[in-house]
């Protein structure tokens, strides 16, 4: 998975800052055809229906850029993870989040399984890497 998705603490912070005795967070994967699923579980506060559709809008939307860098009004982390997603690997892969109010929430992860070649075409340039 790209590095960048483990700075993303914003998302555990919002995650987490609500928890209660008796609350968990299951993570679980499994290989499908020519794709792995990871499911992030948790039996917390769950999401209104209002707040899940305006969410899984916005991770239909296109991400649309003001300057180079710079998202406009769609920097939120699960947008953010699933915008890399798309980018790296195209569009079908990326997040899907359901969820109940007061309940749970889950989001599930689809991303391609990848041959040791193509594992090289997907990482990033850094910012290190001289250009001519």
């Amino acid at each position: 998975m790209p590095h960048q998705w483990k700075r993303d603490e914003n998302a555990l912070y919002h995650g987490l800052n609500s928890c209660r005795c008796g609350d968990e967070i299951r993570i679980s994967g499994r290989v499908e055809d020519s794709f792995t699923l990871i499911d992030v579980y948790d039996n917390g506060q769950g999401m209104s229906q209002e707040t899940l559709t305006e969410l899984q809008k916005s991770l239909n939307e296109e991400a649309s850029f003001t300057e180079p860098g710079h998202r406009n009004k769609q920097s939120i982390g699960l947008k953010n993870i699933h915008s890399r997603i798309e980018l790296y690997y195209g569009r079908g892969y990326g997040l899907k989040v359901t969820s109940k109010q007061s309940e749970w929430t889950n989001v599930r992860i689809r991303l391609p399984i990848l041959k040791k070649e193509e594992e090289t075409l997907c990482t990033p340039i850094s910012s290190s890497t001289t250009r001519n």
